[in-house]
């Protein structure tokens, strides 16, 4: 991850979550250039003139998805005979229903009956009233207007509700095949979900039914004297084809951001509604000038952007949404590996492998272990364990990608598990062989090998001192023996290398399971209670010995104690007491207490174990003492003069003021020889404004 850390979002559409249905025949929303006769426009013919034409604008009906092409509208009024049409199938349909909706207002009333609309049998370009399939008609109505619909030679009748002029309808049309035919309208149904009644006029047909249906028209005469403006066509199979129910406008996001301070910022919301969206993204309320998309982006924000709230005010086809808040902040510091991790040998009766890392930087941290340069799917803590570890897994190649905004860091070199040789067939032979402590290594026969000791395993190998040869006895397998030496750590050096020569220097080297240079062999550990080291040097645990027991001290109250200990032995754990009591988390080999009050006065002591055993240091013992107080000691007439019993060895400072209100301190005496209790200090007694004194211990 670089300095530039930005997040990408993808936009998601809406999706119609509709009953299984092919899609609409057709979605017309009319996106042809304005003012123009529909019937200059392809795939629309016809007779071309004013009475059908496109307009500007768009009509938007409340809860309806608005899924067909954005664009104008159409408008239907009387003053010249016109005639428009489009097949809305590839081929003539012959069976099942046939859906027609719309949303629709009247801007000015009809005078009488208005024929404006058909559905045709396919080939048919004109009306042919009384044997079209469907017509539908404006009509005036008391207080406003209907609709009328005709089926097949039947007189027209209208819907019984009156709708008032310059309002927003939506009307589904619906023709049914069987039986005569049959022909509905439903004026503002629900939508979407299943199909209602019918809430206004349902009609049956003569018995001629129509053979098919494949062609829409619109008609107008130069006696119409209504206007209809109309919107959103649709013709499908099925009502869920022409009735989408449009979503809620919801918003995911903007999430707050951390960003390396220098780098840049991106908030980001994700959209899902009725499109198309319109985004205004703000700083403490106040709109941002030219943040009008669904990511805000700042090239370098510096510190006072930190103090600011950002959020996004998004409006779709229906309504407007504000979104929650966002917060920017800022690292500084890119994460560092301060304890990579380190190989993990797999031995008898151990089934997993855990691999840590300990780094610093600035949070948030990221951490993701990889095998061989492949990230491990849920591998995202500073710990990795593998389970169940198998021969194979020795293989593998183990690192971690540590990553904040400021950048990334791996671990390096990579690790792994690995395996070494045992041989755990009893040796009974050879007496004395296996007595005390010992080096039991399996190699070729015929070697002549040599055991090194260290006290200090970080000597140059120069230093170290030659144990001795080890013996050999065959394993009873051609070509393999196993060599060992028997040592004493308890009087010997513990810690040990192997060459196959006696002259030295020699150099360890990784692999860990074994020791190859050219001066030396490739040995197995076979059997003992060794331990490898991270360089390869064999060592034998020891139990726990404390080396510097923590010591008692004498603090004034409000000081910080550290008590400490030291202590030898590998894979130590540390417990303090109280009073012969557990500390709860104090497990290290520090221990403080802070601002020291006469509470925490007391013995204190640690307990110091490995799997070898278990060591308990002396007491040492805390004493809080309260400041004394500092007091006058008569004297002459021209000097006052101040005594006070005190700690010995601690440096104090009387100071001295003659404004109370607005003190400045100002050093009189300091004692730094630690060789008395007594404070003792006299100063000039001057005329003027009073004096203040006091003693502390800094």
């Amino acid at each position: 991850m670089g300095a530039g850390w930005f997040v990408t979002f993808a936009l998601l559409q809406p999706l119609w979550l509709l009953p299984a249905a092919a899609a609409p025949l057709i979605e017309e929303g009319f996106p042809y250039p304005t003012p123009t006769s529909l019937a200059v426009d392809s795939p629309w013919t016809g007779t071309p003139g004013p009475s059908i034409e496109v307009v500007s604008g768009n009509l938007s009906y409340p809860g309806l998805g608005i899924t067909v092409p954005a664009g104008n509208l159409l408008q239907m009024s009387g003053g010249t005979s016109q005639i428009v049409y489009r097949d809305f199938s590839s081929s003539p349909i012959s069976g099942g229903t046939v859906y027609v909706s719309a949303v629709v207002q009247c801007t000015q009333l009809p005078g009488s009956s208005q024929f404006i609309a058909s559905l045709m049998q396919g080939g048919n370009t004109s009306p042919n009233q009384p044997d079209d399939p469907l017509d539908l008609y404006l009509i005036p109505a008391t207080g406003g207007y209907s609709f009328r619909i005709g089926h097949t030679g039947t007189d027209p009748v209208s819907v019984r509700t009156a709708l008032a002029p310059n309002t927003l309808h939506f009307i589904v049309l619906k023709y049914t095949f069987g039986s005569g035919g049959q022909v509905s309208i439903f004026v503002d149904p629900p939508t979407g979900g299943a199909e209602p009644s019918p809430n206004a006029r349902t009609e049956s047909g003569d018995g001629s039914d129509t053979p098919n249906l494949q062609t829409v028209l619109f008609n107008a005469s130069s006696s119409d004297t209504g206007i209809l403006q109309l919107d959103s066509l649709r013709i499908g199979a099925a009502w869920a084809d022409v009735t989408p129910k449009r979503n809620p406008l919801t918003l995911s996001g903007p999430d707050n951001q951390v960003v390396c301070l220098g780098s840049g910022a991106s908030f980001a919301v994700v959209a899902a509604g009725t499109p198309p969206y319109a985004y205004q993204w703000r700083t403490n309320g106040s709109p941002v000038s030219g943040a009008t998309n669904s990511t805000f982006t700042m090239n370098s924000p510096g510190l006072p952007e930190a103090a600011k709230n950002y959020d996004v005010v998004v409006t779709d086809t229906y309504q407007s949404v504000t979104s929650s808040v966002a917060h920017l902040s800022f690292t500084l510091n890119p994460p560092a590996i301060v304890t990579p991790p380190v190989s993990q040998p797999i031995t008898a009766g151990i089934s997993n492998a855990t691999f840590t890392v300990a780094v610093t930087g600035d949070a948030p941290l990221s951490f993701q272990w990889r095998t061989n340069g492949i990230a491990i799917p849920g591998a995202t803590n500073s710990s990795y364990t593998i389970t169940n570890v198998a021969p194979a897994d020795a293989a593998n190649l183990i690192d971690i990608v540590v990553a904040n905004p400021c950048g990334s860091i791996v671990s390096s070199p990579a690790v792994s598990v690995y395996y070494p040789n045992q041989f755990s067939t009893p040796y009974d032979d050879g007496a004395g062989f296996f007595s005390g402590e010992n080096l039991i290594l399996t190699n070729n026969t015929g070697l002549s090998l040599y055991a090194w000791s260290s006290p200090d395993p970080t000597l140059p190998v120069t230093g170290w001192t030659l144990e001795g040869p080890l013996s050999e006895l065959p394993l009873g397998t051609t070509g393999t023996s196993r060599y060992g030496i028997n040592v004493n750590p308890a009087t010997s050096p513990v810690y040990y290398i192997f060459a196959l020569s006696n002259t030295g220097p020699y150099t360890v080297v990784e692999p860990l399971s074994s020791l190859t240079t050219p001066d030396f062999a490739t040995f197995y550990l076979a059997t003992t209670n060794l331990g490898i080291s991270a360089d390869g040097i064999f060592q034998f645990p020891t139990p726990p010995a404390i080396t510097q027991p923590p010591q008692s001290q004498i603090v004034l109250a409000g000081q910080q104690v550290n008590f400490s200990v030291v202590a030898s032995g590998a894979n130590l754990a540390y417990q303090w007491n109280f009073k012969n009591l557990t500390i709860p988390g104090a497990v290290g080999p520090i221990l403080s207490v802070s601002n020291a009050a006469p509470a925490n006065a007391g013995s204190y002591s640690v307990v110091v174990s490995n799997s070898l055993g278990v060591a308990t240091s002396s007491v040492a013992t805390l004493t809080v003492q309260l400041p004394p107080p500092l007091q006058l000691v008569s004297g002459p007439a021209a000097t006052i003069q101040f005594s006070a019993n005190t700690l010995t060895g601690l440096t104090y400072v009387v100071e001295t003021t003659t404004n109370l209100l607005h003190p400045v301190w100002l050093p009189v005496l300091t004692n730094n020889t630690g060789s008395s209790t007594l404070v003792n200090f006299q100063t000039n007694r001057t005329a003027g404004p009073f004096h203040f004194y006091r003693l502390i211990f800094p």
